[in-house]
């Protein structure tokens, strides 16, 4: 079972080698869409969600698998968290039900609200691996749609895919350019991993905090620089035992007024196995928006000790599209193939 500590920004799966014999698992997340709650006193949804278990049919306790995270002023909250699920293929798995609760927290007060509840048999979701499968989020007591949810079951290897312990000590800073008015773009800005799935949709393995503070690094060319609090993932989380060219996305977003949407500000395609082999410190990679390359995703600096491996990573944005022609020319730009999804 994957417990996620309450404070902690990402999930980690792990292995347990005792549980050998308590038969097959898969992976859980949810994604909320459309929450909707009147009775809120602030003007956004501060979200998050427990996921509990129910056995052997409605007689039996609830059994509390885990909680979220904490996701501010978002309608449409996508959680990190994975929540390991084991099962046996030949039990009545119909009557073994998940239930997931979502919460809103109260900015400035101690309690708490239920938005709504959903729930979801263990069968379904075997029956649907690689799917999503959408089920209304209702209210406790007037029973009404407060929002929808989508439930993510993918199969898990029995035993610890090769590589899983080797773990990523990330430490990311990004520039910011200045507007001609003076003012620093992306001042409230937050970054995303994702991980490719077997249907090539992408899967969230870290959310970081929204970053506001601007560091001075250079004021003859206007700049400055955010960066976010160092965190660490391990290659299971990015591959779940499959193979370690699954390709790894880094999303770099604006954050909305309060409900609005968040703006997409550009990305990094790449993978595991670049990351721990070619992304050296020589090289780069292209920072996408649309089609366009706006900047370049650098690795500064790079060090290795037992399973973990440290990258200090800088996001430059370039100054105009005349210094992005220079960049490439001096061929010190690792060129991916950007299709995603």
């Amino acid at each position: 079972m994957v417990f996620r500590p309450e404070a902690a920004a990402n999930w980690f799966l792990t292995w347990d080698e005792d549980a050998a014999d308590a038969g097959k698992s898969f992976l859980l997340q949810v994604k909320i869409a459309a929450l909707s709650f009147r009775d809120l006193l602030s003007d956004g949804i501060n979200s998050y969600a427990t996921i509990c278990r129910q056995r052997n049919g409605p007689d039996s306790a609830w059994e509390l698998l885990g909680k979220t995270a904490i996701i501010k002023d978002d309608p449409n909250p996508e959680y990190p968290e994975g929540f390991r699920v084991f099962y046996e293929q030949d039990s009545n798995l119909s009557e073994d039900l998940l239930k997931v609760i979502c919460y809103h927290k109260r900015d400035g007060l101690g309690h708490e609200d239920v938005i709504g509840i959903a729930c979801i048999s263990v069968r379904e979701l075997v029956r649907t691996f690689g799917t999503r499968v959408q089920v209304e989020l209702l209210r406790k007591k007037s029973q009404k749609v407060a929002g929808s949810i989508c439930f993510m079951g993918e199969a898990l290897p029995h035993h610890s895919p090769r590589g899983s312990n080797t773990t990523f000590d990330f430490h990311v800073a990004a520039m910011t350019p200045r507007k001609n008015d003076g003012k620093y773009q992306f001042a409230k800005m937050f970054l995303v991993i994702s991980r490719e799935r077997d249907d090539k949709t992408w899967g969230i393995v870290y959310r970081s905090d929204v970053v506001k503070k601007l560091a001075i690094v250079n004021l003859t060319k206007s700049k400055h620089q955010i960066v976010f609090k160092p965190f660490q993932l391990r290659q299971a989380e990015f591959v779940l035992g499959m193979t370690p060219k699954r390709r790894i996305k880094f999303s770099f977003f604006q954050k909305g007024r309060r409900g609005e949407p968040h703006i997409r500000i550009g990305q990094v395609v790449t993978s595991a196995e670049e990351l721990l082999q070619d992304f050296a410190e020589d090289t780069s990679l292209d920072f996408m928006l649309d089609d366009r390359v706006i900047g370049e995703f650098a690795n500064v600096a790079r060090t290795e000790e037992k399973n973990i491996t440290k990258l200090n990573i800088e996001l430059n944005y370039f100054d105009s599209e005349r210094e992005a022609r220079e960049i490439k020319e001096r061929g010190k730009r690792k060129v991916m193939n950007l299709n995603s999804p």
